[in-house]
């Protein structure tokens, strides 16, 4: 039972709340390239392999999270923006669900849901305001409405708010924490001047921890992305949801720089930055869609390049591996084989079967 085994919890935990969802954003990206995509199912198979290890989403599917899960439902919510036609009302509902969720979850979702929204207004209004536009956007008004309600009438007997306690820094802030006002999160400025912003930001994008550094694929995208941007000819619809990535994307490295302390902790690149992967992945399609083979094997090299030190990484993302709490890929690496036994000794002790691997 749970009680003698209390290791089960958090490993069925974090099966549902992350491993799950993260198979099932790539079953509904199965889906909508079945219906819309133009990639034959050969080099989609190969292509969807190469994503599913060769971004930081893979390592935090394996640990219980909170980053992961509201990834994937903003992830799905494009998804069904960008590929499908808003004639159901039940969809509306349903996208107002996802954001929401999502939000709730992981605060820095509101930038994405907020970029969105303001895709989905055009989407409904861009040929005149009728009531029958505006009867569909109260569907998904509702759809908002409901996860936040929630949220607000569990989370206002724990904090006395909407807001959740990680943005009370005030509750972790107590003679003798471990926290204080120089690292936690939303308690002040990340940074005193611009100088050191710059600095953090490069740092939380390219430095050792950076985000680019641990997913190169993504330097390769945004830039294609910001081509297609300014691209003439480009449709006004696949335009503005460019943006939305795009502004996505910089709002949410905008405000973690500014407010976020010490790169998220100790944790395998920078956690924050996870939700905005899913956002680029239509787009990685599009490239493949182009037709053109360099383009398939850069992606695919990249892919795989980021797996040699994402995969090893899978469960050990938030552990101290050297005095400097850092996680690189070096560190992954070398700690690999002592999680490994690390993980064999555990499910054998759960299910009482077979002998502990030696240290």
């Amino acid at each position: 039972n749970f009680t003698n085994h209390q290791s089960a919890i958090i490993y069925l935990t974090t099966f549902f709340s992350s491993t799950l969802p993260f198979l099932f954003y790539f079953i509904f990206l199965f889906y909508f390239h079945k219906k819309k995509s133009n990639i034959d199912s050969e080099k989609f198979i190969l292509l969807s392999l190469a994503l599913f290890v060769g971004t930081a989403l893979f390592p935090f599917a394996t640990v219980l999270n909170n980053h992961l899960l509201p990834a994937v439902l903003c992830g799905i919510g494009v998804l069904f923006l960008k590929y499908t036609e808003l004639k159901s009302n039940l969809f509306l509902f349903l996208l107002g669900i996802l954001f929401s969720l999502a939000t709730v979850f992981d605060p820095g979702a509101l930038f994405v849901a907020g970029c969105f929204s303001l895709y989905l207004l055009y989407l409904l209004f861009n040929k005149g305001f009728h009531k029958k536009q505006l009867f569909s956007l109260s569907f998904y008004i509702l759809g908002l409405l409901m996860p936040i309600i929630l949220h607000w009438l569990v989370n206002i007997q724990i904090t006395g708010d909407i807001l959740p306690a990680s943005m009370h820094p005030e509750f972790f802030n107590y003679p003798g924490s471990v926290f204080s006002q120089d690292n936690l999160t939303n308690a002040s400025f990340a940074v005193s001047g611009w100088r050191e912003w710059f600095k953090y930001a490069g740092s939380m994008l390219l430095g050792q921890r950076g985000f680019l550094s641990h997913n190169p694929l993504f330097i390769v995208v945004i830039l294609f992305t910001i081509g297609l941007l300014f691209k003439k000819g480009v449709a006004v619809r696949k335009r503005l949801y460019y943006t939305a990535t795009l502004v996505s994307f910089i709002l949410v490295v905008l405000y973690y720089s500014l407010y976020g302390k010490n790169y998220g902790g100790s944790s395998y690149t920078v956690r924050w930055f996870l939700i905005f992967i899913p956002l680029f992945i239509p787009i990685i399609l599009e490239m493949v869609g182009l037709g053109k083979r360099k383009i398939l094997v850069l992606i695919i090299v990249l892919s795989f390049v980021t797996a040699i030190w994402s995969v090893p990484a899978s469960g050990l993302v938030f552990k101290n591996v050297s005095a400097n709490p850092g996680w690189h890929m070096k560190n992954v690496i070398v700690k690999f084989p002592k999680y490994l036994r690390e993980q064999v000794n555990n499910w054998c002790g759960m299910l009482n079967v077979g002998h502990r691997l030696g240290s």
